[in-house]
């Protein structure tokens, strides 16, 4: 005897599948323009704006702008904590000299 597929199970899977091509179409669409933008050497608020009339100052073309924002150096941190300003205690001890400078 044949027995028929479970309906619920296929209508789940038909159901996530969708949601999955929604989501998945979406983060393509993302990845293309994020793309763009860096092959373009702009931001999306210079392209929302049309800050550049004419041509864009920082366009290196389309391999030096990939390779600048790939391996460009950040510079230093301006968040970095100094070592040898900060002082803990531990809590445990007050009494005791347990602070580390």
């Amino acid at each position: 005897m044949v027995q028929n597929p479970d309906v619920l199970g296929m209508i789940m899977g038909g159901v996530v599948s969708l949601v999955s091509a929604i989501f998945g179409s979406c983060i393509s669409c993302m990845l293309c323009s994020n793309c763009y933008f860096i092959m373009a050497g702009v931001t999306t608020k210079e392209l929302v704006r049309k800050k550049w009339n004419e041509d864009n100052p920082f366009n290196l073309g389309c391999l030096k702008n990939y390779k600048e924002f790939c391996c460009h150096s950040t510079g230093p941190s301006i968040f970095q904590l100094k070592a040898a300003s900060t002082t803990v205690c531990h809590s445990l001890f007050p009494h005791a000299n347990t602070c580390t400078y």
